[in-house]
C-alpha cells in the first residue's frame, strides 16, 4: 500500500452553468473518494460557480486558457491525471472543441504524469484534423480509458487503433449519483418535467454561445428551431389540456431560462418554468417531484432514471439515443420533428400503469458504471 497520499487533477467541464457537467463531478469525485478516501483532489472549473464545488473539499484550479501557467503547474504538481468524464471529444459543438480539451492532455504527457480517462463520451468527431490530433494521444502515459457507451468506443478506435487497445466500456458516472434521501411520496400528481436544450444555433467555427450572440445581432432564425419551438409549444397546451402539470426545468442557467420563456410566449396555456439554480441537488429535487420526465438533455434523463422516473427522449444527440436504447426504451424516444398524437399516446400510456420498465436494465448500468473506479484503482496501483 502507497504511505503517500496522492495527488489527483480532474480536467473535464465544470463550473460552467450546466447541471450535467456539475452531476458528473459529483458522481466521479465521490467515485474517487470511495476509492481512495485520503486522495488530495484538485479539478480545473471554469468558475463561474462554486455551490458543488466548495461541498466537495476539493482544490479548484481556474481552466481559462489566460490561466495556461496555473493548468501548468497544476498538471506538473500532480500523481495522476484524469481526463473526464462528459462528451469531451466531439466536434459537434465546435470545430475547436477537441484541440481546447485535448491540449492539457498533451502536457500530461510531457510531464510524464500517468493519465486515465474516465467515463468519457466520444463523438462524434466529423472533422479529418480532429481525426489526426486524436492519434496523437497514442502514448504510454496513457494506461486506460474507459468510455460511457459502445459508440463511444468504437469512434475513439476509427481515430486511433491504438487507443482502442486501451479503451473498457463502462457507464456515464452518474448512472450512480449519490443521492440524497428523497421525499417525493405523490404517485397521482400527474408532474411532467420538460429539459429542452437550444441545440439549433450551432455554427462548427465557433462557440455556441458566440453563435447565439451572432443569431440575436443579425436577427438569424432558423426554420428548424421555429419549428420546433412551435411544436414543443402545442405539446405543452395538449398536456395541460390532458390534465397534466407541466414543468419547465432548465439544466444550464439563463440559456436554458432564455429558451423557456421563448417558448412560453407560444403557448396558450401557462406552463410552470422552474428557476435554475447552480446546485444540482436542488435540480435533484425538481426531478424528484416530476412524475414523468421528457428530457433532450442526456444528463436530465439519466438522473430521472436514477431516480426511478418514468422517461420520455427527444433525440438531439446520437449520445441520448444510445442511452435510451441501453435501458430498452425505443418506443420513448422521438426525433425533434416528433408528431404530436403520437408522443401524447405514449404518455398517456405510461401514466396508465404504475413503475417503469427499466429498472434491471438500469441496476446492470450502474455495475458497468463501478468498474471506471475499479479500473482507476489499478491504474493509481501502478503509480512509481
Amino acid at each position: 500500500m502507497r504511505r503517500k497520499k496522492i495527488n489527483v487533477l480532474i480536467s473535464a467541464w465544470f463550473g460552467t452553468r450546466n447541471i450535467g457537467d456539475e452531476a458528473i463531478l459529483i458522481s466521479e469525485v465521490t467515485s474517487i473518494r470511495r476509492a481512495l478516501p485520503d486522495a488530495n483532489i484538485t479539478v480545473f472549473s471554469q468558475k463561474f460557480n462554486d455551490a458543488n464545488i466548495e461541498r466537495l473539499d476539493v482544490k479548484t484550479v481556474s481552466n481559462r486558457f489566460s490561466n495556461f501557467f496555473g493548468i501548468v503547474q497544476a498538471i506538473k504538481s500532480t500523481d495522476i491525471f484524469i481526463f473526464g468524464g462528459g462528451g469531451l471529444i466531439q466536434d459537434d459543438s465546435s470545430i475547436f472543441n477537441i484541440l481546447c480539451q485535448i491540449y492539457k492532455i498533451w502536457l500530461a504527457t510531457i510531464f510524464g504524469k500517468t493519465t486515465f480517462f474516465f467515463g468519457l463520451g466520444v463523438g462524434p468527431v466529423k472533422f479529418f484534423a480532429n481525426r489526426l490530433l486524436l492519434k496523437t494521444l497514442n502514448n504510454k502515459n496513457i494506461r486506460h480509458i474507459t468510455v460511457r457507451d459502445e459508440v463511444s468506443r468504437i469512434t475513439l478506435g476509427k481515430c486511433s487503433r491504438g487507443l482502442l487497445e486501451k479503451t473498457s466500456v463502462t457507464m456515464d458516472t452518474v448512472i450512480n449519483f449519490p443521492l440524497h434521501e428523497t421525499s417525493n411520496n405523490n404517485r397521482e400528481t400527474r408532474n411532467i418535467g420538460i429539459a429542452l436544450k437550444d441545440w439549433f444555433i450551432n455554427y462548427p467555427f465557433v462557440s455556441s454561445n458566440m453563435a447565439i450572440r451572432i443569431n440575436k445581432l443579425f436577427g438569424i432564425k432558423q426554420r428548424k428551431r421555429v419549428r420546433f419551438t412551435l411544436k414543443i409549444a402545442s405539446l405543452i397546451d395538449s398536456l395541460c389540456e390532458e390534465g397534466y402539470r407541466v414543468h419547465l426545468i432548465p439544466m444550464e442557467g439563463i440559456r436554458d431560462e432564455g429558451f423557456q420563456k421563448e417558448i412560453l410566449e407560444l403557448c396558450g396555456n401557462s406552463p410552470t418554468i422552474e428557476k435554475w439554480s447552480p446546485c444540482v441537488y436542488d435540480t435533484v429535487a425538481l426531478i424528484d417531484k416530476m412524475d414523468l420526465v421528457i428530457g433532450m438533455r442526456l444528463h436530465s434523463l439519466i438522473l430521472a432514471a436514477v431516480l426511478g422516473k418514468k422517461i420520455v427522449s427527444l433525440n438531439y444527440s446520437g449520445k441520448v439515443r444510445v442511452f435510451m436504447d441501453m435501458l430498452s426504451l425505443k418506443d420513448n424516444q422521438f426525433d425533434l420533428d416528433f408528431d404530436l398524437d403520437k408522443i401524447i399516446e405514449l404518455i398517456n400510456r405510461e401514466f396508465s400503469f404504475e413503475g417503469v420498465s427499466y429498472s434491471e436494465r438500469l441496476e446492470k448500468l450502474q455495475d458497468y458504471e463501478r468498474l471506471n473506479s475499479k479500473f482507476f484503482v489499478e491504474t493509481v496501483s501502478d503509480l512509481p
